[in-house]
């Protein structure tokens, strides 16, 4: 036999209430109910704490686990970092690596030298700041025309695939 819910509890604790009988047994029953709800309620109070805690623990753990992802994020950067730079230094532009294949090749991004001066065609608007549209700039760059306040930086990229 399975013990009655809170919601039975409560639910016969109100009908007891509305019912208008002033003898003992009716408010013995009452105080009856009265604490087995607050038995019932210490109970769901401890398994909120339970589950709250567990989600504390989760959040530790997400953050745990996203520092260690950031790490290795960086660590992998570095080392394709290290083996870009050392092809480059041997001039080495491709590579067939077992079941890899590496290419390194120029890229340009654009950058940003003055903002103030950069043309309104080539901002973007966002709330109260205005941003540059970099793609718009470096395209508009690309095909030859002038713009102010900005230039393409050349950059190499490394593609393992």
């Amino acid at each position: 036999m399975s013990l009655p819910s809170l919601y039975q509890l409560t639910d016969d604790f109100v009908q007891l209430m509305e019912a208008d009988g002033e003898d003992e047994v009716a408010m013995a029953l009452v105080e009856l109910l009265g604490m087995e709800i607050e038995k019932k309620s210490e109970g769901i109070c401890k398994l909120i704490k339970v589950v709250e805690s567990t989600a504390e623990q989760f959040k530790a753990e997400e953050k745990r686990i996203a520092e260690r992802r950031k790490a290795l994020e960086n660590k992998a950067a570095r080392i394709r970092e290290y083996m870009r730079d050392r092809l480059l230094s041997a001039n080495i532009d491709k590579v067939q690596a077992g079941t890899f294949k590496v290419s390194i090749g120029m890229v340009g991004s654009c950058s940003i030298d003055d903002l103030s001066i950069i043309p309104p065609k080539f901002l973007t608007v966002v709330p109260e700041q205005y941003v540059p549209d970099k793609n718009a700039i470096k395209a508009a760059i690309k095909n030859g025309e002038v713009v102010p306040g900005a230039h393409i930086e050349a950059a190499y990229s490394m593609t393992i695939r």
